[in-house]
């Protein structure tokens, strides 16, 4: 079949001798120029695809993974998170497969920078001491005795280590400990209390240097109760039920079960102990806790995640792991603020009751209230120390004037989210005091 064109140009050359020795030339010429004009057609139309999908690309930019995260595991609708960046608190209850583990999430938007939070929980003595925690007290690099000179024994304790023989003890401590407290405290010297408190301090010091050189293998294990429990595997259980930082931070996955034989750059960590009053009749809890805080860098808004793990607690919890995640919130330029995202997992051997679902909704709607209020009294505390910071500075150059922005004594750990205590132990210790006859699952 002839092509119009060229019709047309033998058309034209008519006016010529056809038997001229350029007409084929100009015919093939002819037909180069309309392939390289199709080719020219096909490589823009691939420029305009390429700037079309690059364009799509820089409209809508991936979003960090606690914001994936929110959907995925805690099942966020979007009128939560709509909530969310309004900045209300959103609290939710976390199923859990294990009966004696407690799970809740609580998410608000702190209207501070994200470094003068991270400020504050370097400083955990100031941070977290109140009057419900009136002692807390950071570990040396190389723990010493007088990181401990603080500790005190509670009167209850004391009484309960007199009588305390292992498979029966009101204080959670391993065999060995409980023999220990059996055969090197001279109970009817008139100093014992004094032996007994030394004793304590030295056995809690001996834990924090094991677990610092040995890792997870130095938590051991508690033999209070009529069953031994096995500490390492409580640990590793609660890190099997977050399945979320496998997901999105391996990394620190790893590094917390491996603690000790894995290096992690960007982590920081420091180990502390505090003493904790609940009130209610409930015994003050002796507790120490690694924390470790970790910017992942290299992923979208690079957040800053703060683990608190917990290495003993005498009273009521076997295991506790709580995640903070930091997360800068960009709809504000003009205000410094982020999202705080935390998640807490506790077990405690109340809840190894056979009775323990008869009052489990009342704990639920204990520990709901207790983290919605918690989080309420971070925030407000939070950003008024920010703002009295700020004003401290631009007031600096006037000493005469004193500080007019005194807050008066506020300090924003008293019911910080970081190291929350559920308030498992309130409903279930007053109604089944005696769990100790509770056997494992």
């Amino acid at each position: 079949m002839v092509r119009k064109s060229d019709q047309y140009l033998a058309t034209k050359c008519n006016a010529f001798d056809m038997r001229s020795p350029l007409l084929p030339l100009t015919f093939i010429f002819m037909r180069v120029f309309r392939q390289l004009s199709n080719l020219c057609c096909a490589c823009l139309g691939l420029i305009a695809l390429f700037l079309t999908a690059s364009a799509s690309t820089v409209a809508q930019p991936s979003v960090p993974w606690p914001h994936t995260f929110l959907g995925k595991y805690l099942h966020f609708s979007q009128a939560e998170l709509f909530e969310m960046k309004q900045g209300n608190i959103i609290v939710k209850l976390l199923p859990t497969q294990v009966k004696q583990e407690v799970a809740v999430f609580g998410v608000v938007r702190i209207d501070v920078p994200r470094e003068f939070c991270i400020a504050r929980v370097r400083d955990i003595e100031n941070f977290k001491k109140s009057t419900a925690i009136p002692e807390v007290k950071r570990f040396s690099n190389s723990p010493r005795l007088e990181d401990l000179e603080d500790l005190t024994i509670d009167p209850m304790d004391m009484g309960s280590l007199k009588k305390c023989s292992v498979r029966h003890c009101d204080v959670k401590l391993p065999a060995e400990v409980i023999e220990r407290f059996r055969s090197e405290i001279n109970w009817s010297a008139p100093n014992y209390k004094e032996q007994v408190t030394m004793l304590t301090r030295h056995v809690l010091l001996s834990r924090v240097q094991a677990y610092m050189s040995d890792g997870n293998a130095a938590l051991g294990h508690y033999d209070d109760k009529k069953y031994s429990l096995d500490l390492v595997g409580e640990f590793r259980g609660l890190l099997d039920q977050s399945p979320y930082l496998t997901e999105y931070v391996p990394e620190l996955d790893r590094y917390l079960r491996e603690y000790s034989q894995t290096n992690l750059q960007n982590l920081e960590s420091f180990v502390y102990w505090s003493e904790e009053k609940y009130g209610y009749g409930l015994k003050p809890v002796v507790t120490i806790t690694h924390t470790s805080i970790y910017k992942q860098e290299g992923v979208t808004g690079e957040p800053i995640i703060i683990a608190s793990k917990q290495i003993y607690a005498d009273h009521y919890f076997e295991a506790s792991l709580g995640l903070a995640l930091l997360v800068e919130a960009t709809d504000n330029e003009a205000t410094p603020r982020f999202y705080l995202m935390y998640l807490n997992r506790s077990r405690a051997d109340a809840l190894r009751s056979s009775f323990a679902f008869l009052v489990r909704g009342t704990i639920a709607r204990h520990i709901r209230g207790e983290m919605k209020e918690t989080m309420t009294l971070l925030k407000a505390k939070m950003e008024a120390l920010y703002r009295d910071e700020r004003s401290r500075t631009e007031f600096r150059a006037m000493p005469l004037l004193g500080n007019p922005y005194s807050l008066g004594g506020l300090n924003c750990a008293q019911r910080m989210p970081f190291f929350i205590v559920t308030g498992i132990a309130f409903f279930v210790y007053r109604e089944y005091k005696s769990s100790d006859r509770c056997g494992p699952n």
